[in-house]
């Protein structure tokens, strides 16, 4: 389907494959036969996943983050620093790749 000129296309009410991915691995991170090193890659994943995509692309992500971090730093899954780090380093990172740098000329 062609846009008009101008147009961009609307993502609200869409579902990010983004966000479907990282809440794949909070979910395969819960289970008990998995080793304690896998289950730390995994959440780090999907933090920093979902942290990025709602720094960038919806920021309703967040919301749905936030209770679901809390949940396993109170079931100690998660340390709290670990939280914090993972989300600081999806939200700074997104920033730093969506950010635009301004083009330096050789010439004057």
């Amino acid at each position: 389907m062609a846009l008009p000129i101008g147009e961009h296309p609307s993502y609200e009410g869409r579902t990010d494959k983004a966000v479907l991915f990282g809440i794949s691995f909070i979910l395969r991170s819960s289970g008990l036969s998995i080793p304690e090193p896998i289950r730390r890659k995994r959440l780090r994943n999907a933090i920093c996943l979902l942290t990025a995509v709602s720094t960038v692309v919806r920021l309703e992500i967040a919301l749905f983050l936030l209770p679901v971090v809390l949940s396993l730093v109170i079931q100690r899954r998660l340390s709290l620093g670990s939280a914090l780090l993972y989300g600081i380093i999806g939200g700074v990172g997104s920033l730093g790749m969506s950010t635009p740098v301004a083009s330096v000329s050789l010439t004057d």
